[in-house]
């Protein structure tokens, strides 16, 4: 590990520049959702604010491999239980559950791996079979379990519920291809929160999107250090 940081040592200006914008993101984020929810420009709940500000920055701690990302996330599903339990999206309220779950054992892991920064890793490929072999069966069923109870959206909410596990399945076990499953997550969900009117939520998404496209870069950064 020792010389992977030396031979990595050119390449950290560019994650330290990564690292500097993915902070000024959540803090002018949470700065302008303080101000608009103070003043009435956004119609959004404090419960809604607050999963959103925990949301980023949860993302944020993800992006620096900090294992202060699995409490605060679970203080932001919290949030988004009740919120989306109230707008009848009722596998995303559910998938806060299972959500809140797997950040108590991802918190467990990380811990026992490494206390605060944890290496990163590729998938292996027996492993991301039965992912991709789950997804669809996954998916289809979910979709007529909500169609079933009268859900919102049935088709999107299933497809980013399925896909939100498999990502946080790999985030968990630190493959660094969680981020893709995350990034296509996030776009589809700016598509299905905006079409609930729930804006604040789906410009948290939006900020995700960002986030996570930088996650990527700062864990390839890492994972080619560590392989040099």
């Amino acid at each position: 590990m020792g010389e992977a940081k030396d031979d990595a040592e050119p390449s950290e200006p560019v994650g330290g520049n990564l690292k500097t914008a993915t902070v000024v993101m959540f803090v002018l984020t949470a700065i302008t959702l303080l101000v608009a929810k103070t003043f009435a420009w956004v119609s959004s709940s404090w419960l809604e604010t607050m999963g959103t500000l925990t949301g980023a920055a949860c993302v944020l701690l993800v992006v620096r491999r900090s294992v202060w990302n699995f409490p605060i996330g679970i203080v932001s599903c919290t949030a988004y239980l009740v919120f989306f339990a109230d707008g009848r999206l009722f596998a995303d309220a559910g998938l806060q559950v299972v959500f809140i779950l797997l950040g108590i054992h991802g918190w467990i892991s990380w811990v026992r791996g490494r206390a605060e920064v944890t290496p990163v890793r590729r998938i292996p490929l027996d492993e991301l079979t039965v992912l991709a072999a789950a997804f669809p069966a996954v998916w289809l069923g979910l979709t007529k379990l909500l169609e079933a109870v009268g859900g919102a959206a049935p088709v999107y909410d299933a497809f980013v519920t399925t896909l939100s596990l498999a990502s946080q399945w790999m985030l968990n076990r630190r493959h660094i291809e969680s981020w893709l499953g995350w990034i296509i997550v996030d776009q589809v969900s700016v598509v299905l929160f905006w079409s609930r009117d729930m804006h604040l939520t789906a410009g948290l998404y939006f900020v995700f999107l960002a986030m996570c496209v930088a996650g990527l870069i700062e864990w390839r950064r890492h994972l080619d250090g560590k392989q040099a």
